[in-house]
């Protein structure tokens, strides 16, 4: 149950930070990636890939995360598990 309230953590904050992302590249795209990094600063998600998906194309920003993470799980040994975050952020006008 710990492991797994761990993993549910993790998403949680991999998708916070991939909100603040899009939140920030709405305005300025090439710090949407600086953004998501600061955002995890003392969060040990795991080693996080940042990806620009939409830079305002299409009125929206879109944003990915990816983290990858060993957790270690009692009986079982240890796990990678990759977690993902997706999110949009309309774009001013």
């Amino acid at each position: 149950m710990v492991t797994l309230a761990s993993v549910f953590f993790d998403q949680l904050q991999l998708q916070a930070a991939a909100r603040d992302a899009a939140r920030v590249g709405a305005v300025a795209i090439a710090d949407a990636c600086t953004t998501a990094q600061a955002s995890l600063n003392g969060n040990d998600v795991g080693n996080v890939q940042c990806f620009v998906v939409d830079n305002c194309t299409t009125g929206a920003v879109r944003m990915s995360l990816a983290a990858t993470k060993v957790y270690s799980v009692p009986f079982l040994g240890t796990r990678n598990v990759v977690l993902t975050a997706t999110t949009s952020f309309v774009c001013p006008q």
